[in-house]
This record gives C-alpha cells, structure tokens and sequence, in this order.
C-alpha cells in the first residue's frame, strides 16, 4: 500500500504551483538535444523555448539531475497536497470541478513525466534513472489511484481518454499525424476542428473535445484570488472595431451607393441588386453607435457587421454576378459590389489605440522584478514574458473557443477564418510617393475538408477591383507547401494567381516558414560549415516548389539568389569559415527580408500582405519583423509611438483572435534577428550602403521609409 512508502519531506517554499509551473514546463519541452533547460531561484525550471529572465543557472546535461530532483519535489509537493484534501471532512467530491481538477492534475503529472523520459533516452550514454521508475513518481500515482480516484465515477478524462478515443476509432494515417495531445494546448492546429479528413471524418470526437476544459480547471479549485479576467474586454473592442469599420466603408462607397439607390432598381425582380441593398443597410445598422454592445441589449453592432458579409458572400455567389461578370453587364453594379470588397479589406483598423492600452495592461498585471534593459530588444522580450505570466492567471482563452466551436456545431462550417471574424485590415505603409501598402489578410480560403480549399469570393471581388483600377497585390504565402495540413490553401491562392482574370493584379510568392529548412533541424541540424549553408540556401531556390517555395514567372528572381546571398554572408559574417545554429536561424530572417524587399522592387505591388494560417502567429511576427527591419535599414531610432505600434503588430492580432499571447517560437526568433541586425548595421553602416547600392535601384531606396 501507498501509506507505507516513506516520501521526502515537503519543502515548504515548494508550492502545489509552483509544482505544477515546472511540469507544465517539461510537458511542452521539444525533443531535441539543443534544448537548454535552466533553473531560476533554485526551484523554478525553464527552458530556452519558454522564457528568458535574466538571472538563470542554465544547466548541461550533466547536471540534469538537478532537474530530475526538483521533479520529485514536484511529486511530493502534488501528493502532500492530495493527501490533505482527501484527509479534509470539508472536501466536497461531488463537485465537478474538484474532480476535473484532480484529474487535470494527474494529466499533468503523466504527460510531463513521459515527455522528459522522452528527453532523457536523447542521452542515452548517460543512463539518467527514468522518473516512472521513481519512487516519488510511484507512489504519487499509486495514492491517487488507491484513494482518490475511488471518490469518482467513471473512467479518466484527458489525455488517457483522447489515447482510448483514439485506438477505438482506429485513426487514419493523416490522424495519426495529429496524435500530440500537446498541440492542441498550445493552441497549433485548432483548424482542424472545423474540418473533416479526406474520409469526411472528423478529426476528433465531440464528447472526446470537451475533456480539453481539464486543463484550464485546477486553478478553480486551488485556494487563488483572481482578478477581473482582462480578456472579457476583447469582445468589446471587436464590436467597437466593426462598427468604426462599417463608417469607413460607408464613406469609401457613399457617392456610388447613393447613384445606386437614385436608381431605383425594383429589387423583387434583380437578385443582385437586392442584395446589394441588404449588404448597405446592415453596414447602416453596424455603423450606428446605438448599437454598440454597451448601448443595447439587442442585436450589436458586430452581429450586424456579420449580416454585411453575409449579404456581400450571397451577391457574389449569386447567378447575375456570375452573368455580369462573364458578359460584361452592369458594370456600374459590379464595380459597387467590388468596391465594398476592397473596402473590406482596406479599410483602417478601429481599435489600435485601446488594444495597445491592453497590451499594456497585461504587461502590469504580469510585471515582476524589472530590471533595466540593455537594449529595445531586451525590454520587448522582459515585457514579453510579463505579459505571459499574467495571461496564466486567467482560463485558457484558445481551449474555451475550441470548446465552442464543438458546442456550436461550427465545425460542419469549415475553416475560413476571415467568415468566423478574423477581419482584414491595413497596417502600415512603406515607401515616400509610391507607397505600398501592407495589410493584414489571414488566408482568404474556406475549407471544409482538409484535402480542398477555394479562394473566397470577398477576395476575389478585392482582386478583381484591383485588376480594373491598375492595382496590383502581392501576397507573400507564409503557409507550407509541402504539408498536407497546408498544402491545399497554398495550391488554391497560387492556382489564383495564375488565372488570366486575376494574374494582372494579384501574385502569390510563397515563402514557407514551418519546414526543416526554416528550422534548420532534422537534416540541417548539425551543418557547420558556411559553405555548406550558402550552397543549401542556393540549392533550395534552384529548385523551389520541391522546397516549399513558389517564385511566380511574373517575379523572375534570375541570379539574385546565388549571388546576393553571398555578399549578404559577408556583411553579417565577414570572414566566417563556420556557422552556429542560432546564426543560421538569424541569417535566414534577414535574407528573407531582402528577398521580400527585392520582390516588391521587381512587382511593384500597390499593396501586400504576409498572409499565414490566420495571421495570428507567422504572419503577425513577420509584419512585425519588417517594420522594424525597414526601420533598421534607414538607420532610424524607435520613437515611444512606433514602439507601442511594433507591439500591436506583434501581440493584437493572437489576443483579438484567440485570446493568448503570440507563439514564443515565432517571437523570439524574430527579435533575435533584429537584435543581430542593429548591431551589425550600426558598426557596418558604410558597407550596407554599398550591398543596397549594388543589388537594389534607387526606386528600393526611396521605398525604404514608412509611413
């Protein structure tokens, strides 16, 4: 029996919390050997994926039994805990959050110590003792098993329930690729819920879903104060947004709405016309401050803004569009049609400045110990990990929403995340006289089944008024190409591009940002050599579409590659016969951030966008990354305004979709190279001038400001 297993003494600074902080921590830990796990304040473990406070022991891996010690103080911290509430007369286990909490606990505990075996057999020389074999991890499990467990009905929920859900359902092989319960709290492929496998199967089982609510269940029953849940306001500043938004484009298309209704065109014989009449009165309604969330208990303003797009998808579906638009009739009708589409997805953002006062917010509420910053870039990434600390004091938005999803029935819908309120807008605009707008647009695609997706036809209407009005978009693709999760969205907006009624005013590039290339793992991981590197970037662009890029003939890159690439090496890297493996991941960034420049010099779009997934994550980094590459190039310093701006570029975006912070990966990543960047180009300022001078024309040159 459990009861007469001898456990170490509980520490009494070793918190429940701060028990379950450190295996949170080992549950997401990467499998790779470069990972570096470190230990703040002799009892907190981090890891370089996860946060970078200033005062660290980073450890080797021969001191990893520290770490395997302060798991087992984990251990004896969670079942000294158990003990006292299963001893407590007061504990209620008919309550269904105890249960659920307990139960999430135990997730935990299983999930964190399979993950770091999993990181321990990477050293296999080292013959590191295996925590399941433990005693602490034994008796922990054995106790809960024996004497909790016994106070609940029914089997365990979470990650045993998903493994069981997934053996009797006998998962497909594309499934099978999706098995890391993980993902699914970090929040990576949740596009999966809307959609069905080529076998029209859902992904995952509803009842198997709502288990996901475990894990943002212990903390209700631990003895916390809470705050007001910050979170709650982004419901209102996207009613705010839709509403500021349907006055932008109403006056964008007021003179040729109103020789529309002067018309007077009998709607219950014209379809179209109808329609387009519908659209105008719900952005009417959407426009009008009454309505606002705050002003009435009836239909908001964002409900109404919903009814506008609904309206514009119908017109554009309907039979007379597609007869005008291949005959050639109502043009006057169709360049309204396109008009509201391509004020859709210009018009300016409505809420920036009470979203940067939000990101502020949660930069207080996380705040800590701060310390002075060497540079910008230290302090974005300080206030990086505040902001985290205080969204981990709230339930998980993501999981909540994904619980929704499978309420609603939304997932027979399928994915599109512009429809399900993810709204394009305009960020910034580069360039003096010809400025090139860039936008916000998440993949314009809809997809019910993860083998098809089709340009929607709000995007379409945007491209074909571009296309009469001489305006060009360019649309750099950060999907990948060579994943079956993606490929399907890439090959429908490329394909697009190439179709004689779009190819004037729209091309896709495509530049993926999740292969091994990128990552520089797998293959790439131990490369060494500059040579080597420079002939694998080389080797990748000489044959792109079997590396995940796409160049369109409209964009003929010729020699640039191979030959800039080198002179670029030698501005970052002079004289460098080797290369480490955080340089290379820098490298990366900044080559394809002249290569981006090079493209819009060739294209000359009017706009562009870095469109991913949903422009959460990747995309929202990489609008991010270039404003402050473009910034660094001129040689400009950060005004306090242009700083609180690249933080609403990198942060707005994922907590006005899906309520979290932006991906750690993707953030520190591109702050690393921007830090490299501004050191390099403030001692090499004169040899930059002459890389630009010789590989960019003076129009580039005049292209390199903002506004």
């Amino acid at each position: 029996s459990c009861n007469n297993k001898r456990l170490p003494v509980k520490q009494k600074e070793f918190s429940v919390e701060l028990a379950l902080d450190n295996l949170s921590i080992i549950s997401e830990l990467e499998l790779t050997p470069n990972v570096t796990l470190g230990i703040v304040d002799d009892k907190k473990i981090i890891s370089t994926s996860e946060d970078f406070p200033s005062s660290v022991d980073w450890l080797t891996i021969e001191r990893m039994d520290e770490v395997i010690s302060l798991m087992k103080e984990a251990y004896v911290s969670i079942f000294h805990y158990l003990r006292d509430m299963e001893k407590d007369p007061l504990t209620n286990w008919s309550h269904a959050n105890v249960r659920k909490g307990l139960q999430s606990t135990l997730v935990l505990v299983g999930e964190s110590t399979k993950r770091f075996d999993q990181y321990l057999s990477l050293f296999k020389e080292k013959n590191f003792e295996l925590l399941e074999n433990t005693s602490e991890y034994k008796t922990l499990l054995s106790f809960y098993l024996e004497k909790i467990a016994t106070h609940f009905e029914g089997k365990l929920e979470g990650k045993e329930a998903w493994d069981l859900d997934r053996q009797e359902e006998k998962s497909t092989a594309t499934q099978e690729d999706f098995e890391d319960f993980s993902l699914v709290q970090m929040d990576k492929e949740y596009e999966l819920f809307y959609m069905r496998n080529e076998e029209e199967r859902p992904f995952f089982s509803p009842a198997l879903l709502k288990n996901l609510k475990l894990y943002c269940d212990f903390d209700e029953i631990a003895d916390k104060c809470f705050l007001e849940d910050p979170l709650l306001r982004i419901q209102y500043m996207y009613d705010r947004d839709a509403q500021a938004a349907s006055e932008q484009i109403l006056h964008l298309v007021s003179p040729y709405l109103r020789d529309f209704f002067a018309k007077k065109i009998p709607m219950d014989e014209h379809e179209f016309a109808a329609l387009l009449s519908k659209a105008s009165m719900a952005l009417m309604l959407a426009s009008n401050s009454k309505n606002l969330i705050q002003n009435t208990s009836g239909k908001n303003s964002l409900r109404y803004f919903a009814d506008f797009l609904l309206f514009l998808r119908e017109l554009l579906s309907c039979n007379e569009y597609s007869q005008f638009i291949t005959y050639g009739k109502e043009e006057e009708l169709l360049d309204l049609a396109h008009r509201f589409c391509y004020a859709f997805f210009l018009r300016k953002v409505g809420n920036r400045q009470e979203m940067i006062g939000f990101i502020h917010r949660l930069m207080h509420l996380g705040e800590e110990k701060r310390k002075d910053p060497s540079s910008f870039w230290q302090k974005l990434l300080m206030e990086d990990s505040f902001i985290r600390k205080a969204l981990e004091k709230f339930p998980s938005g993501p999981l909540f929403k994904d619980l929704d999803v499978i309420r609603s029935g939304e997932e027979s819908i399928g994915f599109c995340p512009i429809r399900q309120g993810n709204f394009p807008c305009p960020l910034y605009s580069i360039g003096e006289k010809n400025q090139v707008e860039v936008v916000k647009i998440p993949s314009p695609t809809t997809q019910d089944k993860i083998a098809k997706a089709y340009v929607i036809e709000e995007f379409r209407g945007f491209i074909h008024f571009y296309t009469k009005h001489n305006k060009k978009h360019l649309l750099i693709n950060l999907q990948d190409r060579t994943s079956w999760k993606e490929f399907a969205r890439v090959h429908a907006l490329e394909e697009l591009s190439k179709q004689a009624d779009y190819e004037k005013g729209f091309q896709v590039v495509t530049l993926s940002k999740n292969t091994a290339f990128y990552h520089q793992n797998e293959e790439y991981l131990t490369v060494s050599s500059t040579k080597e590197f420079l002939d694998q970037i080389k080797e990748q662009f000489s044959r792109p579409e079997e590396c995940g890029f796409y160049i369109p003939k409209g964009i003929s890159l010729g020699n640039f590659v191979e030959d800039f690439v080198e002179d670029l090496f030698d501005l970052f890297f002079p004289d460098s016969v080797e290369i480490t493996h955080q340089n290379r991941l820098d490298f990366l960034e900044i080559f394809y951030g002249f290569l981006l420049l090079k493209c819009i010099e060739i294209y000359k779009p009017d706009s562009m966008s870095f469109t991913c997934k949903d422009g959460v994550d990747t995309g929202a980094v990489e609008s991010g990354f270039f404003y402050a590459f473009i910034k660094l190039l001129t040689g400009s310093s950060f005004k306090r305004e242009e700083e609180d701006f690249l933080r609403w570029l990198l942060y707005a975006p994922a907590l006005l979709v899906r309520e979290r912070a932006v991906d750690a990966e993707r953030f520190y990543r591109a702050l690393s190279a921007l830090s490299f960047v501004e050191e390099r180009l403030q001692k090499e300022a004169k040899k930059k001038e002459k890389l630009l001078a010789k590989w960019f024309d003076k129009e580039t040159f005049r292209l390199i400001q903002l506004s």
